[in-house]
């Protein structure tokens, strides 16, 4: 019974795997695994149902002659796999499954080119090392080294055999009149909710992987990789011109390399200046935290050390923003086609990962890629320019060329008008776009950036469609159409046999639109006479149904995923050389998904809040769903696993500047932050009762000055941990402090032994420490929403305990209430916590339990971590000093007795605080840890002075009095010439938070008592 009672909490806590990776809630409530599968299938939805039938009937009848698309099986399968529980083995076997399907619609090397590719690399590449991207794509695959660079042909995936019965083909401005172009006010907003910012990120990796050489249609001057080619450049002279080589790795403020992107809507040119300032955030972290110990101030190198340092860094950098990127599309960009971001999942599909084909060979990956002719045309998307997007194009048109009709410029007119003005660009350091102008300091200002990107957020992207592409692309459509028949492209339906489709019989089965087929019909007359690129475009769109959110013709909503994954799967950067090694241990972890960000695992998301963190605030959907318009979410997020229970946690309305600088804040507005992110860890919120709140503060601080000997408790522990190890790390000792105070005397927590239970002392600091890290060290508001999810799952496991215990108190043990406290305590058979809970219940009798629960939860739980933060940023202050200062100090610890001041003077010399200063009421405190300012906005349980004042004393000096003390080895770093210890403790990622220089901080001390 108790088991099952327990089980039923799952879906309401679920708080362990937040906690620690190491803890199970299900084992520790005496749960099973089968709960958690079923509270996901529950949320998620039906993973089959008896409608999907005819599609795999479908598939298994047509296999091998060509599957019908209009039966769904590609969303059908996605939706399998990310419906099913996270560890089911039969949705990753599928997937693997799917992956080897879609990686091999394409011969790897291809088959065929549209001319002899060239065979000798670029002389300016040959001396890459091999861990780092050449500047023009050679060398990215091992076997071939010349596949996929820049400078090459493009690779022809489907050879044409048909003849034509209509000699000559129709001419392109008839087809694009009759067949694609938009009526004038005639926009339909895209199905899926898009944003004009999706097709805004689809463009840079378009013009990644393709660049048309306008003297010759069948070299690709773009590799065919992501690459961040748009940003970097496809060759070594383009590369320089971005760099600073200083010796920090840094690029140019706000460059980008591909000249390509000042005509297009601003929105394209503003992603790709985060990319730019993603790099030198990147560049800087790496020279900054110096894994390796092998750089140094680039002011004291000589010139060639200088060069390599910076050459190295670069490198290193471009390695991990390029990775950054392709986690973007894989998780925000195919999130987006696939619908999944629009219906709430986190699954994705994940085309990188190494498996064994069923023979036991190895899979390929990073075998290398060549994009081809067929996929140039599968990206044309103009049908999706959104009404905002087009106004800007037809202004661009008119200032190219003024006076003239979009419509009715001539081929040569548009190359004319295009060459000229790509010769008026200037400098790539001057390079502007949408009427943004730069700074002094050669940057955009935060805000104009900002704006540009949160506009394209706002607008709703048109829905693909026949008569859907915008007039004014009329002339960069015919040329579309006339590179297709220069290539000598295959048909639409020699196209969809090649990937396992069905063809189509007549024109109406491609578009059932009588206005449409009927007009197709008369250009083409036969269906298999439908080019490529014109069937690709006027096909008869997807609906907005589970598995698809794209919402294209059918055959590009097949054919995308496939190029996806093969783009991924091929670069060997983005695969097998995806390594720690290569790209730092930090910058591999900086790429790595987060899936309870609050935005379903999208990436965009954490680039946003860090690149304009003070145009982003926590929690905005223009951060967490970019690429869905705000208006589209509001009405599909209710549809949502769980959409309406999170709903309010985001910030709806457009954002303002925020200010994000907590020291110069005023003492209000920090209190204020503080108490709004204390009442996001209840749900649903709490109203405190003020009138029993300083009944209870009293009461706390005088049962634990009264009641708790940590000076005592310090001793205990240290001879404890002796016994199993000579050497005692003081950190563990310093963490597990308030826990006993927590667990022992206040509340009645459960600590175990870990032989025994999950509930171990370790378990409940990490609790505590949630909660702490959420209120205190939040300063970034890419981690708020991770944060807050932790810190609140925390939260309600403490306050099932504490309800539970006061519940008992208050109506007795034989009770309701007092027989589900002994049950969900069931291994717990003393009664911690009882004396103080009861004196607290006599204090507030007209108070509830919930109000009283709270009260005592905000006094006593969020100081606690930060409690042994601040006693550990003492201990490490006095382990740095000189020797002078350390005798004098560990002089008075010996001689310390409560009546003396001398060792509390000491303590807050270490916090910078003015010790007579601190009798007083302080709203707001702010002290400094490891040579960081912190701000606590209240001082509460532990942190309140008159118990701090009386309890830290004693702590320290028996630290002090400790034998055989031995002070940690002072290194100093060579990038920052500052001091730094050895080791890593949990107390110290707090204050990582706040200064942001993981190595040093974290490292916040290592001193052994031998």
């Amino acid at each position: 019974m108790m088991k099952r009672a327990a089980a039923s909490l799952v879906p309401k806590i679920n708080i362990i795997p937040y906690i620690s990776d190491q803890v199970d809630i299900l084992a520790f409530l005496g749960g099973t695994k089968s709960v958690e599968d079923f509270e996901q299938m529950i949320t998620r939805g039906p993973a089959f149902t008896l409608a999907d039938l005819p599609a795999y009937v479908d598939a298994l009848k047509n296999l091998k002659s060509g599957i019908d698309d209009r039966e769904f099986l590609l969303e059908k399968l996605l939706m399998l796999m990310s419906r099913l529980p996270d560890d089911s083995v039969f949705a990753k076997e599928l997937q693997i499954s799917v992956i080897n399907i879609l990686y091999k619609d394409l011969p790897h090397p291809p088959y065929s080119f549209l001319k002899t590719p060239l065979t000798t690399p670029l002389s300016s590449s040959s001396g890459m090392p091999y861990i780092f991207r050449s500047a023009d794509g050679s060398n990215y695959s091992m076997s071939v080294p010349n596949l996929g660079q820049a400078g090459q042909p493009y690779a022809r995936s489907v050879p044409s055999t048909h003849v034509s019965s209509r000699h000559p083909l129709p001419d392109p401005g008839e087809v694009f009149d009759t067949l694609l172009r938009r009526g004038r006010n005639d926009f339909v907003p895209h199905p899926g909710g898009l944003s004009s910012l999706f097709f805004a990120f689809a463009d840079l990796i378009i013009h990644s992987i393709f660049d048309t050489n306008s003297h010759d249609w069948t070299i690709n001057n773009a590799s065919s990789y992501l690459d961040l080619s748009i940003l970097y450049g496809h060759n070594e002279e383009q590369v320089d011109s971005i760099r600073k080589k200083d010796g920090t790795g840094h690029i140019w403020e706000d460059v980008f390399a591909d000249k390509r992107l000042l005509f297009m809507p601003p929105s394209v040119g503003a992603l790709a200046v985060l990319f730019s300032r993603h790099h030198n955030y990147i560049a800087s972290k790496i020279l900054s935290l110096n894994e390796r110990g092998t750089f140094a101030r680039p002011a004291g190198l000589q010139e060639a050390q200088r060069t390599a340092q910076c050459n190295e860094i670069f490198h290193r950098a471009r390695l991990v923003n390029a990775a950054f990127f392709m986690q973007i599309i894989l998780t925000d960009y195919v999130g987006g086609i696939l619908g999944l971001v629009r219906d709430g999942l986190t699954w994705r599909l994940n085309p990188l990962q190494g498996f064994r084909e069923q023979t036991h060979d190895v899979s390929q990956r990073g075998a290398g890629n060549a994009v081809s002719l067929e996929f140039n045309m599968l990206y044309r998307w103009h049908a999706a320019m959104s009404r905002q997007d087009e106004a800007w194009i037809e202004h661009s048109f008119k200032n190219i060329l003024p006076d003239r009709d979009p419509s009715t410029i001539t081929v040569e007119e548009f190359k004319a008008a295009v060459h000229r003005d790509c010769a008026q660009i200037p400098n790539i350091r001057s390079w502007t776009f949408g009427g943004l102008t730069r700074e002094k300091d050669g940057r955009f200002s935060d805000a104009n950036i900002a704006r540009v990107l949160q506009d394209a957020t706002a607008d709703r992207a048109c829905a693909f469609r026949a008569r859907g592409v915008p007039a004014a692309m009329r002339i960069v459509e015919i040329l579309g159409i006339e590179q297709a028949r220069a290539w000598g492209a295959c048909s639409l339906n020699e196209f969809r046999r090649f990937i396992g489709l069905k063809p189509y019989k007549s024109f109406s089965e491609w578009n059932p639109d009588p206005e449409i087929y009927i007009a197709a019909e008369r250009l083409y007359g036969d269906i298999e006479n439908l080019e490529l690129h014109v069937g690709l475009q006027a096909e008869e769109t997807k609906p907005p149904i589970a598995g698809a959110g794209l919402c294209p013709g059918y055959t590009i909503s097949r054919a995308i995923l496939a190029d996806a994954v093969c783009l991924t799967r091929g670069d060997r950067f983005l695969t097998v050389d995806f390594t720690p090694f290569n790209l730092t241990t930090w910058g591999y972890e900086h790429c790595m998904v987060n899936k309870v960000d609050g935005s379903y695992g999208g990436m965009l998301t954490k680039l946003l809040f860090r690149m304009l963190p003070d145009h982003y605030p926590v929690g905005s959907v223009y951060a967490h769903f970019p690429f869905l318009t705000p208006e589209f979410l509001a009405s599909s997020m209710t549809k949502v696993p769980r959409g309406a229970e999170i709903r309010h946690l985001y910030e709806w309305d457009r954002p303002l500047t925020v200010q994000q600088t907590a020291f110069a804040a005023t003492d209000t507005s920090v209190v204020r932050v503080y108490e709004c992110r204390l009442s996001k860890l209840h749900t649903p919120p709490r109203v405190r009762n003020e009138a029993i709140r300083k009944s209870i503060s009293d009461k706390v601080a005088e049962h634990t000055v009264s009641t708790s000997h940590f000076a005592h408790l310090t001793s205990e522990l240290i001879l404890k941990r002796r016994e199993v190890d000579k050497h005692v790390d003081i950190l563990e000792i310093l963490n597990l402090l308030p826990v006993y105070w927590v667990g022992d005397i206040m509340v009645g927590l459960p600590l175990m032994d870990k032989s025994s239970s999950q509930a171990t002392p370790e378990f409940w600091y990490k609790a505590f420490f949630n909660i702490a890290h959420y209120l205190y060290f939040n300063n970034d508001p890419a981690s708020d929403w991770t944060l807050r999810e932790k810190a609140t799952r925390s939260t309600q496991l403490i306050m099932l305990y504490l309800e539970g215990h006061l519940k008992r108190l208050s109506d007795g043990i034989i009770s309701i209430n007092g027989i589900c406290d002994l049950l969900f305590s069931n291994h717990v058979s003393s009664h911690k916590g009882e004396a103080f809970l009861s004196e607290v219940l006599k204090v507030t009798p007209q108070a509830s339990i919930e109000e009283i629960a709270l009260c005592l939860f905000e006094e006593i739980i969020p100081s606690a971590a930060l409690f042994s933060a601040v006693i550990a940023s003492v201990v490490k202050y006095y382990m740095y000093a000189q020797n002078e200062d350390y005798s004098k100090f560990s002089s008075s610890c010996r001689e310390w007795s409560e009546q003396s001041p001398a060792v509390l003077r000491y303590i807050c010399k270490a916090l910078d605080l003015d010790i007579d200063m601190m009798s007083g009421d302080k709203s707001v405190l702010r002290i400094t840890l490891d040579g960081q300012v912190v701000v606590i906005p209240k001082q509460t349980g532990l942190l309140s002075w008159d118990v701090f004042s009386k309890i830290a004393p004693g702590i320290i000096c028996n630290i002090f009095h400790a034998d055989s003390i031995r002070r940690p080895r002072i290194i100093v770093d060579a990038a920052e010439q500052t001091p730094g210890f050895t080791g890593i403790s949990i107390p110290t990622s707090m204050v990582v938070g706040v200064s942001e220089r993981c190595h040093l901080i974290k490292s916040l001390l290592k001193a052994m008592i031998v």
